[in-house]
């Protein structure tokens, strides 16, 4: 098994971000989130499952929130069961619902539309009990990214918006605890994908491993990235049939989520929770999985550890509710657990890293 050596504790500063009641719309933190991240715009695109929008959040100067209401049908038709969001700039933001890949204006009108042959399964989701594998755009290439199945095997496909088609095709090996991708772990049976940087990084949420393929050379390679708090393997599933065995499963293990890059400091970050087990009488419930510790893990640009670090407990959010930034990491506070919420403000930290807080801008 591949191995890095540990670095040292994650030391980071923590910048508050809050917005007032009059502003919050009805929810305490979104799981499915994407960043915008121009010069005169440093935002958030959360999905808002209750109302049907995309709330963009401004993180910088007067913290604010304004919706863009989704169609349900019609041309303009946003199905209720978005998986991925992808920001281009404030008047283009990609979106997958389920069924297609479409481009939004601010107006929320679909100015383009993708979709996709019956034999092929888009991987595209982001779920707290399954996987996190995101739509991502290359401006310079002007290409969408997404995994696929397609005959029992991941790839992930390029598809280029000027030629209209998918121009390259991806394969993802398997993960190495798992080389025949026997579908033994439950709902945590794919990958978790981002592309950066022209390579795609990609992981299981059942281990630790991270994997690489280059893009322009085609070379794959592997990162051991173990945590040094929890275990970074998760069994194989008791039972293939019985979804309730599944969903314990899931939801008990120790979960690797995806690998994050923030640009502009040129670092990378994966969170993962801890295993716990339940008692047979104990349900799944909210305070079940909000009990589970949090923890962050922080690469340079090589994929070395800088550290490790256990996210304060009772505060954050689980359920994927954090987002990338060009220059931090922003995390939800919302927590059922907590002595401290208070539900009339949508509130998140922004984790500033401070070994590298030198290289970056003053915070605006």
């Amino acid at each position: 098994m591949p191995h890095n050596k540990y670095g040292d504790s994650v030391a980071y500063s923590l910048k508050e971000v809050n917005i007032s009641s009059s502003e919050v719309l009805q929810l305490k933190d979104y799981p499915i989130t994407g960043f915008i991240g121009t010069d005169s715009l440093q935002s958030i695109v959360g999905y808002n499952y209750r109302t049907h929008s995309l709330d963009k959040i401004r993180l910088y100067g007067n913290p604010s929130i304004s919706s863009l209401q989704l169609n349900k049908e019609g041309p303009n038709g946003i199905f209720v069961r978005v998986k991925s969001i992808c920001p281009v700039s404030d008047d283009s933001i990609w979106v997958y619902d389920g069924t297609f890949i479409s481009l939004l204006n601010d107006c929320g009108e679909i100015c383009r539309r993708i979709s996709f042959p019956s034999d092929v399964q888009v991987l595209l989701e982001t779920n707290y009990a399954m996987h996190t594998a995101k739509l991502c755009y290359d401006k310079e290439k002007a290409s969408l990214y997404y995994p696929v199945l397609r005959a029992d095997s991941v790839y992930v496909e390029e598809y280029d918006l000027n030629k209209d088609m998918v121009v390259c095709s991806y394969f993802l090996k398997p993960s190495l605890l798992n080389p025949d991708n026997a579908a033994e772990y439950g709902d945590l049976r794919f990958p978790n994908v981002n592309v950066a940087n022209g390579k795609i990084i990609y992981n299981y949420p059942y281990e630790s491993t991270i994997y690489l393929l280059d893009m322009k050379t085609g070379k794959y390679s592997e990162i051991g990235a173990a945590s040094k708090y929890t275990s970074n393997t998760a069994p194989r599933c008791d039972s293939q049939t019985d979804y309730s065995v599944w969903q314990r499963y899931g939801l008990e293990n120790t979960h690797f989520y995806d690998v994050m890059y923030l640009p502009d400091v040129q670092i990378y970050a994966r969170f993962h929770v801890e295993g716990k087990s339940m008692s047979a009488s104990e349900k799944l419930t909210q305070s079940f999985l909000d009990s589970k510790s949090l923890y962050l893990m922080l690469f340079d640009s090589d994929f070395h550890i800088i550290g490790e670090t256990k996210m304060k407990a009772h505060t954050y959010s689980p359920f994927t509710s954090w987002c990338a930034l060009s220059d931090a990491i922003s995390l939800f506070k919302n927590n059922s657990l907590s002595d401290s919420l208070d539900y009339e403000v949508l509130s998140s930290d922004l984790i500033l890293p401070d070994k590298y807080l030198e290289r970056k801008a003053e915070i605006r």
